[in-house]
């Protein structure tokens, strides 16, 4: 266990232990204060969706900003919001009627030349540098106005998941953003058309949001909840998250230990909800040997060092006693698009992992390094290395970065990896897909690659499925990328709010699954 980690524990059973005063502090946020208060451990740099899609920017972001359709994740289908309708027109052209009766938050009109600009910005190879994660929109060619209120969507390639993606498009107003000589102002001072505008950009004090009074065109999807003001402030330490709810500066926050967050619902004052999503955390080998672990090119060493980790306690680490239910392949078949699969998890049985070990020439173990962000995954990483010890694999933990992770992962020094992959919010097999093959492929199999592409390209949602299939059949034979639990975010919070389950938000939770009960 970190230092980090144990001290903060630590902290949280010396002030619940001998702080039952504290109990007669109020909590700061109430239904009738109507301002949440949520802390985040990662520094603001500004609400430009498309600067960088953190957890936490996505979080404020698609508070301040529609985008022409909306997921549904209770239904599993996209609605309409800035647009009335939609129609193919073919499989690589959507022409969208949009509604006349939304404006901005400065109060000029939405129209079809905001949706015109804000393509042609996100795919222009100019702006890369500020575009993040471009590729997701690289299947985009052009948009085209066609028409008041009419604008058609223009494809270089099919893409089966185009609808999917364009909920998580934000539309950005092309007479303010145009304007802006530097962009980065805009992230500072944003405007939008969603249900939550800007009320204060403060690095140091906190981000407030505030609903917006002329929030119409949302539907149910989109309704906002009975929460008026949203503040979030930057407070890196988790100790210092866990001692600031305790005293009421704030009300909710994410991510510490589940037995820490367990520990803290001893204060009737507070709960913990534990929300898993559509992401999962997972090994990933290097079975072309570019990292010069020459072990991991036998598929018998993958499947035993798969076969060596006990996932069900290993849960514990994310979930504590909660029971939630682990990954059977690399996706969720009821809640992922395009997900199926018939081949499973191998049980965990370390003696047939010894076994297999022999087999494949490595009788007294060998040595390896594991890579994870830094963080709570690193400790899924440590307890990975402890089970790989009682097999006689020796392995060394790299924590690194993210930016770092990205660089090791791309020169192709990574021997092995425990990480977590959020499916960057977005249900579609396409996530997993586009990460472990397009940006990054460690497996060196040409027909699991075809398979990939195949997947990324085919329109008819059943030839899709089979395809995918295939895929995530061919990846579990062969040990290529193997899951251990769902990627479960925690959230401790004040017991008068309401946290739902279920969000596929890559935070955790989205401010529609936050209320005052």
């Amino acid at each position: 266990m970190t230092k980090t980690v144990m001290t903060t524990i630590v902290l949280v059973a010396g002030l619940l232990a001998g702080g039952l005063a504290l109990r007669a502090v109020p909590a700061s946020a109430t239904p009738a204060s109507n301002t949440l208060t949520i802390a985040f451990n990662i520094p603001f740099s500004g609400l430009d969706y498309y600067a960088g899609s953190y957890p936490h920017t996505e979080f404020i972001t698609r508070m301040v900003f529609d985008g022409l359709v909306e997921y549904d994740p209770k239904t599993l289908s996209v609605k309409p919001i800035l647009a009335r309708s939609w129609e193919r027109v073919g499989d690589d052209v959507i022409e969208f009627t949009l509604r006349d009766d939304v404006k901005w938050h400065d109060g000029q009109p939405f129209s079809a030349d905001d949706v015109v600009y804000t393509f042609d910005w996100i795919t222009n190879p100019a702006n890369a540098k500020m575009v993040r994660e471009q590729w997701l929109w690289a299947w985009v060619d052009h948009a085209e106005k066609i028409g008041p209120g009419k604008v058609r969507l223009v494809m270089k390639k099919n893409c089966p998941y185009d609808l999917l993606l364009l909920a998580y498009t934000p539309i950005y107003p092309e007479h303010y953003h145009r304007a802006l000589a530097d962009k980065k102002e805009f992230g500072r001072k944003p405007i939008g058309t969603g249900p939550y505008k800007l009320a204060q950009y403060d690095e140091a004090n906190g981000v407030i949001v505030e609903q917006n009074p002329d929030y119409r065109h949302g539907g149910d999807i989109r309704r906002p909840t009975n929460i008026k003001r949203i503040k979030m402030r930057y407070i890196a330490d988790d100790g210092t998250q866990v001692a600031e709810l305790l005293t009421g500066g704030v009300e909710l926050f994410r991510d510490i230990p589940a037995e820490q967050a367990i520990q803290l619902t001893a204060d009737p004052r507070f709960e913990a909800t534990f929300n898993a999503g559509v992401g999962l955390t997972y090994m990933w080998f290097d079975a072309t040997g570019r990292s010069g672990n020459e072990a991991l090119k036998n598929p018998k060493v993958r499947r035993a060092l798969a076969m060596s980790v006990d996932r069900h306690k290993l849960a514990g680490i994310l979930e504590a006693d909660r029971k939630i239910v682990l990954p059977e392949n690399m996706c969720w078949k009821e809640s992922v698009a395009g997900c199926d699969f018939s081949v499973t998890m191998p049980e965990y049985d370390p003696a047939a992992a010894k076994k297999l070990l022999a087999e494949a020439g490595y009788p007294d173990g060998f040595d390896v390094e594991i890579t994870s962000y830094v963080g709570r995954v690193t400790m899924m990483a440590e307890a990975v290395a402890g089970y790989y010890k009682a097999i006689g694999v020796r392995a060394t933990i790299a924590s690194v970065t993210l930016t770092t992770f990205q660089q090791k992962a791309a020169s192709g020094k990574m021997q092995m990896a425990v990480l977590a992959n959020s499916l960057s919010g977005i249900p579609d097999i396409s996530r997993l897909i586009s990460f472990f093959f397009q940006t990054y492929d460690y497996t060196g199999d040409a027909a699991l690659k075809s398979l990939a592409d195949q997947a990324d390209s085919e329109m008819d949602p059943i030839r899709r499925k089979a395809i995918a299939k295939q895929f995530f059949d061919r990846n579990m034979e062969n040990a290529y990328i193997m899951p251990l639990n769902s990627l479960t975010h925690v959230f401790p919070h004040i017991r008068e709010l309401a946290v739902r389950e279920g969000s596929v938000s890559t935070f955790g939770v989205t401010w529609q699954d936050l209320s005052w009960k």
